[in-house]
């Protein structure tokens, strides 16, 4: 009888979902013309080997603009940054990596009939700038990257207020990351 009882819930909570989703409307927090900036850090690789310390931690400010268009879509630009310096005991084969990116975004927000959620889902199109001061052959060769690239990102929106709440977003340069969303009308 709980079985029962708690399928009938799970169809009635999935029913009522499906009923409350409009994929042709901006969901309720945001409307066409509205400016959201996110500010906050990110989760550059699931694990950080220990011979790692960061000079600036994996940072990140993205903005968009809600489209006051019939479809609900938005615009912007993300920049991050990160520094980090690895070595190994002995204090020899020490090196220092610096990523900065740039790119533009866009994102489709997903029409939930929820007060306080946002979820969207885009892709970002932008430039990696990596340097590094390796001071040995391996470390020169260990990473060797930036440039283009184009990437996925799938996040939402957590509103407390009407303009203030918080973000988590998948996607590049950051495995995960999470801050605050500030919403301008």
């Amino acid at each position: 009888m709980k079985k029962l009882m708690l399928v009938l819930v799970i169809f009635a909570i999935i029913g009522g979902v499906a009923f409350a989703f409009n994929p042709m409307n901006y969901p309720p927090p945001v409307k066409g013309g509205n400016i959201m900036i996110d500010i906050g850090a990110g989760l550059r690789t699931a694990l950080a080997p220990p011979e790692i310390s960061w000079a600036i931690p994996p940072l990140f400010i993205q903005a968009e603009f809600a489209l006051p268009v019939s479809v609900p879509i938005s615009i912007g630009a993300v920049f991050s940054i990160y520094k980090y310096k690895q070595g190994f005991q002995g204090g020899y084969d020490e090196w220092s990596w610096l990523d900065m990116t740039i790119a533009s975004r866009f994102n489709w927000h997903w029409g939930f009939d929820n007060p306080w959620l946002d979820l969207y889902t885009g892709a970002s199109i932008g430039y990696t700038i990596n340097t590094n001061n390796a001071d040995s052959y391996w470390a020169s060769i260990i990473e060797k990257r930036g440039g283009f690239y184009v990437a996925p990102q799938f996040g939402a929106h957590f509103y407390f207020t009407p303009m203030i709440g918080a973000m988590v977003e998948i996607g590049y340069p950051y495995v995960i990351k999470a801050g605050v969303a500030f919403k301008l009308f």
